[in-house]
């Protein structure tokens, strides 16, 4: 952790004091906008100011340390570039190697402590901006919403343009992401009843010789509330889904179920799809214990889909719907019979739908179930999956499709992106020893930085285990 001394204090007043004697300068303004601008290029002058002194004081502190001389060489100053949400900056900072190890390679204090990462010219708050509306939008829109939200806020067209970030840049950016979720919450909810729609997204991809990717999501919540009237939500909706297959899919849901609620309070589980089968087949696989009744539905607008496939005329459709609940299969496909006789034209569309519906009997009759309180599966896979990766025409690479996946379930089920992307980058890392460093890199013990050619004798002293002389161990 980093403590603002009283030398940085003093630097900020300079700082402050600057920015009143720039504006005590031009004390008159020609109208509001031109007020607005120049109070936000005066805060942002500031803000860019005093990163820059905050960066250079820190290293200063540092490089006249007792443990810099102690253990470390300078090794120059070396300037540095990055773009925040203030604007560019530009700094310098000392480079530093270990004395006992010249061999080693060094770094740089500055961006070690504030968790700059190595070579990166956004700095992580910006890339965490873009993380978090690459969940929402497409790459190419992500970077002209975050580009307006760097440097001035009043900025004009020209200049928008010139702090755009490239579709390119966007997806490097999520491409290198790390972001974990959220741990489970320690206290289970007890429900009597849950509720797991499901459904397929099928997406465009790339390299993979014209096949699409097939997106398998499920839907958990736990009731229907009313927002007002004609306006419903669910109640503490979760959304899951994978790209590998249903087996996954069913894991996902288990796990969340057995971290979220306490099970051994539940009752039922409903169910509810299109009624494919992998669908069926999950339905199947969701089992959580004998005291636990699973019970299957078909989507009430699948089930009216196929009926106004097989006819067109309102009465034979409410025949139909009168069918469903109350007269066994046999006689339903009796009637469809009749409808081909009289209709040959049809008999495929007829007979496909007919087949579908008593495929699905008893998930239909299902439907009357007082605990099903409908199916919005297809309201989700447009909002959460369509909108981001088929809204336009387009396509991604697996490992892309699954990068945006987490990305956008996490931003679905309301996590913080931006929280989880910097708790991944900006973790405060602590300076390392001159003996302790990786061993691909740097070198593991004295012995290590002598040659760069191991000696026989220096073979059997790191197999035997000798590697530290019991005198270094005072460096620890």
């Amino acid at each position: 952790m980093l403590i603002i001394s009283n030398k940085f204090q003093n630097v900020i007043t300079e700082v402050i004091k600057k920015i009143i004697f720039d504006f005590s300068r031009h004390p008159v303004v020609k109208d509001y906008f031109e007020l607005v601008q120049s109070l936000d290029r005066g805060f942002l002058t500031a803000a860019r100011e005093t990163m820059i002194r905050f960066f250079e004081s820190v290293d200063e502190d540092f490089a006249g340390s007792a443990r810099r001389k102690e253990f470390y060489y300078t090794k120059g100053r070396f300037s540095r570039t990055i773009m925040t949400v203030f604007g560019e900056i530009r700094f310098d900072r000392n480079y530093y190697v270990p004395k006992h190890a010249p061999r080693c390679r060094g770094f740089f204090f500055v961006d070690r402590e504030l968790g700059l990462p190595h070579r990166d010219y956004y700095d992580p708050l910006v890339k965490a901006m873009v993380i978090e509306k690459s969940a929402l939008f497409s790459f190419g829109q992500t970077g002209t919403i975050v580009g307006e939200m760097i440097g001035p806020r009043f900025a004009l067209l020209a200049q928008n343009a010139l702090r755009h970030i490239s579709r390119q840049t966007v997806r490097n950016i999520v491409r290198n992401a790390d972001v974990s979720p959220l741990s489970p919450p320690s206290i289970k909810q007890a429900v009597e009843t849950l509720y797991v729609q499901l459904d397929e997204k099928f997406v465009h991809t790339q390299r993979s010789q014209g096949r699409d990717c097939e997106i398998k999501a499920a839907v958990v919540y736990e009731d229907v509330a009313e927002v007002y009237k004609g306006r419903h939500c669910l109640v503490n909706r979760h959304l899951l889904a994978s790209v590998t297959d249903s087996a996954d899919l069913v894991s996902q849901i288990l796990n969340y179920l057995y971290a979220t609620y306490d099970l051994d309070r539940l009752k039922y589980l409903i169910v509810s799809g299109d009624g494919a089968g992998w669908i069926k087949a999950a339905a199947a696989d969701l089992s959580i214990s004998a005291t636990v009744k699973r019970v299957l539905v078909l989507d009430p607008f699948h089930t009216g889909q196929a009926i106004q496939r097989i006819s067109h005329s309102p009465a034979v459709q409410t025949r139909i719907r009168d069918d469903l609940f109350r007269i066994r299969g046999d006689h339903f496909r009796v009637f469809c019979l009749t409808l081909i006789a009289a209709d040959p034209d049809r008999v495929e569309m007829i007979t496909q739908n007919m087949n579908y519906l008593l495929n699905n009997w008893s998930a239909i009759r299902n439907q009357r179930d007082p605990r099903f309180k409908g199916c919005s599966m297809e309201a989700h896979i447009s909002h959460d999956l369509a909108a981001l990766f088929t809204a336009r025409p387009k396509a991604h690479s697996l490992s892309m499709i699954q990068k945006r996946l987490r990305l956008r379930t996490l931003s679905v089920n309301g996590c913080d992106i931006k929280a989880l992307y910097l708790a991944n980058h900006t973790a405060f890392v602590p300076l390392e020893d001159p003996y302790s460093f990786d061993a691909q890199h740097y070198p593991l013990s004295p012995l290590d930085s002598t040659t760069r050619r191991l000696s026989p004798l220096y073979r059997l002293i790191k197999e035997a285990g000798e590697l530290r002389p019991a005198s270094l161990h005072a460096l620890y």
